[in-house]
């Protein structure tokens, strides 16, 4: 069993007195400037206000609190951290999807292109064979005549 030492700070302890119900009957104000023993169901915390209290600092075995503290911090970093990892692979797939569109408009623009030229040629080469025909044609009339 290790022990764990309980400092808190003058304003937290004022407040926690407050919460708990606690005053001083001689000053009447909450929480006397010394220590108090507050009970959170089975575990009792000797709360000690380092600054003022006439007593030495004292240490409190309380491994449940302690492994508790420790559980609910690991457990906030996971979330953390899992939070942080979801957010970079949404950016991640949104820049994915942002390239793939852009590489998809450029790939429609070249075919696009593409086939304008295509048309261009046919419509060149179909007016060479109108000429041509046209030409053999005159060509023919010429020597029925």
């Amino acid at each position: 069993m290790s022990l764990v030492p309980v400092t808190l700070s003058t304003q937290w302890t004022f407040e926690l007195g407050l919460s708990h119900g606690l005053t001083d009957t001689k000053s009447n104000r909450a929480w006397p400037k010394q220590v108090r023993d507050v009970s959170y169901g089975a575990v009792q915390v000797p709360l000690i206000d380092e600054e003022f209290s006439p007593y030495p600092f004292r240490q409190t075995e309380n491994p449940d609190l302690s492994r508790q503290a420790s559980a609910i911090q690991q457990e906030q970093q996971e979330q953390q951290e899992q939070q942080e990892q979801q957010e970079q692979q949404e950016q991640q797939e949104q820049q994915e999807q942002q390239e793939q569109q852009e590489q998809q408009e450029q790939q429609e623009q070249q075919e696009q292109q593409e086939q304008q030229e295509q048309q261009e040629q046919q419509e060149q080469q179909e007016q060479q064979e109108q000429q041509g025909q046209q030409g053999q044609q005159g060509q023919q009339e010429q020597v029925s005549n």
